[in-house]
């Protein structure tokens, strides 16, 4: 007889339980032979989490397809273009401007078992480890309750092609029309049309600094394996990652040193190479790439209590690569130096208004300062010091 769980938003958003560790469960579990999603909104982060499960179910032979909507642009190229390479059949969906695709299912079934995920949860990151979503998890038992699990299946086949006029097999050549088109969102141009900011300070005042724990960390085989498909096809859409998590040592006159590695790793996510040139104070003096304009930024720091100390907005972040060194060097307002302790843990992140990057910081002591550490997994470079720098990708 089949079993009912409810999945409550509150556990994902403290993350002690999320949609992608169902995910994973199911992708490694011998019970099931097929997989098959539909979801409104699909972005890379959830499947270069879940490339090595998808890669081995379709290796051991199982059958994996699925359907994402791009209505509103909410689904990116970038999750497309690995939806084309990870599974056997991808679709999608768009309807007319009175109506959205909305749904969020996610099914399993072999020959013995069948499992059924029905709920909020988008196929992005948000969606699946950080917002606070809710479903239904239904488990089945095969062939007693196929009666049941037909009847979840069929909300899956009833909008595929054949079945629902509005629903498109997606091959290389319609993902490029759609990108022509802009249809489809671009992860390393996101951006809301809103100028308007909100401080976050004065948020504070109304809402307590609440984090959800970190999605996890991008393991960092996957950016070697995006690296090597970039060299042979020089293809740059599948660059998505959407944030740097690093441990920042300020200098006095509010310099940082980010990471040549992390640029080597997700270069579209910095804008590098850079075009534009330093201009020397000496004309003696060399002159280095830096990116032009400077990236516009929204800072944010919080103190070992998580209480907001600076929020500044509309912020130039200089950004230079210092080649001798093979630096990359971002420059803050002298009064960031004040309030930012040793080995803090900055999060630099694409931003969803008209900055370029939101960059919060979170001095030691913190609750958010330990989990976003936890996602620093790789160890940098210490040139010499006693203690070396960690960072990761969101």
């Amino acid at each position: 007889m089949a079993s009912f769980e409810f999945l409550r938003p509150i556990d994902q958003f403290d993350g002690s339980r999320r949609l992608l560790n169902e995910l994973i469960a199911g992708l490694q579990s011998d019970k099931y032979q097929h997989f098959r999603v539909a979801t409104a909104f699909a972005k890379s982060g959830p499947l270069l989490r879940l490339s090595k499960e998808l890669k081995h179910w379709r290796t051991s032979g199982r059958t994996l397809e699925g359907i994402f909507g791009i209505d509103h642009r909410g689904t990116t190229s970038q999750a497309l273009e690995l939806a084309l390479n990870l599974f056997d059949t991808t679709y999608i969906c768009h309807t007319s401007a009175s109506s959205t695709f909305h749904p969020k299912i996610y099914l399993s079934w072999g020959d013995n078992a069948a499992l059924c995920i029905f709920g909020s949860h988008n196929l992005t990151v948000g969606g699946t480890e950080t917002n606070l979503e809710g479903a239904i998890k239904i488990e089945f038992e095969v062939p007693a309750d196929n009666a049941e699990f037909e009847a979840a299946l069929s909300c899956w086949t009833s909008l595929l092609p054949e079945n629902f006029g509005l629903t498109k097999i997606l091959t290389k050549t319609l993902l490029n029309a759609l990108q022509r088109a802009g249809l489809v969102s671009d992860e390393n141009r996101l951006r809301l049309t809103a100028t308007e900011t909100t401080s976050a300070a004065s948020e504070s005042e109304l809402f307590p600094n609440t984090h959800p724990k970190p999605p996890s960390a991008i393991p960092k085989k996957v950016f070697e394996e995006i690296t090597t498909i970039k060299e042979q096809t020089r293809d740059q859409s599948l660059a998505g990652s959407s944030a740097l998590v690093i441990q920042i040592v300020p200098h006095h006159n509010g310099e940082v040193f980010l990471s040549k590695l992390a640029v080597n790793q997700n270069p579209d996510f910095f804008g590098f190479p850079f075009t534009g040139r330093t201009v020397p104070k000496k004309a003696s003096n060399p002159s280095y790439p830096q990116r032009l304009p400077d990236p516009l930024v929204s800072v944010i720091v919080y103190d070992a209590s998580e209480v907001v100390v600076l929020d500044k907005n509309n912020f130039p972040l200089n950004t230079v690569f210092y080649e001798k060194k093979s630096e990359i060097r971002i420059t803050f307002p002298p009064d960031f130096v004040g309030v930012v302790d040793q080995f803090a843990v900055m999060v630099m992140q694409l931003a969803e208004d008209a900055h370029d990057y939101l960059i919060e910081v979170f001095n030691p002591g913190s609750q958010a300062y330990a989990d976003y550490l936890s996602v620093c997994d790789q160890s940098l470079p210490s040139g010499g010091a006693a203690r070396a720098r960690k960072m990761g990708w969101l």
